[in-house]
């Protein structure tokens, strides 16, 4: 997830667990680029019933953070492990306590809406990774015509306002393109 317009977060979980003291650890690791990685909390022991656990989660340099859950065992396994439940992460802004928004599993452009349109429209897309993303208009011959994106923008939903009051009726197209490889265009068409 990005922290880029945060100012801290917390991880809660809640956790059942039976190992062996000492031999059986399981780790909360964070890291900022998904290589290095942090130990954050731990557990080894025993509690037969659930308990609630929170950890402040770090702030990186590029301000994501990758998360995994990490179990190291002896080669003698005789208890039952790690049980995780119920995740959740709690992001501070400057003014408000918010859920973490669920991140979409795909890459998609929408067509936009209305179409035709005169003389604004919406453009809607999503992100399932943080990505640069390039977000611009074409006429039929292929020119460049306005840019309405380039920026890094986290995973989510996202969407564009476009005013086309300046450019002629007609038909245009638009196409993202982001660092990780996605491109997608689609047709829109101005009328006056």
């Amino acid at each position: 997830f990005d922290y880029s317009a945060t100012v801290g977060a917390l991880l809660k979980y809640w956790a059942r667990y039976q190992t062996e003291e000492g031999k059986d650890i399981f780790y909360l690791e964070v890291s900022g680029d998904s290589m290095n990685w942090t130990k954050i909390d731990s557990i080894s022991g025993t509690a037969r019933s659930w308990e609630k656990r929170e950890v402040p989660l770090p702030v990186f340099d590029d301000n994501e953070t990758w998360i995994r859950f990490h179990f190291v065992s002896d080669s003698q396994v005789t208890m039952f492990g790690v049980l995780i439940d119920d995740i959740e992460i709690d992001v501070l802004t400057t003014d408000i306590k918010a859920r973490f928004v669920e991140v979409p599993l795909s890459w998609n452009l929408k067509q936009n809406y209305p179409n035709p349109f005169n003389p604004t429209t919406m453009i809607k897309y999503q992100l399932p990774v943080t990505s640069k993303v390039e977000l611009s208009v074409y006429n039929l011959l292929g020119q460049k015509v306005a840019t309405l994106v380039s920026e890094r923008q986290q995973a989510g939903q996202h969407q564009v306002k476009w005013n086309a009051s300046g450019f002629a009726c007609g038909v245009y197209y638009y196409r993202i393109k982001t660092n990780q490889g996605f491109e997608q265009t689609k047709k829109l068409v101005i009328l006056k």
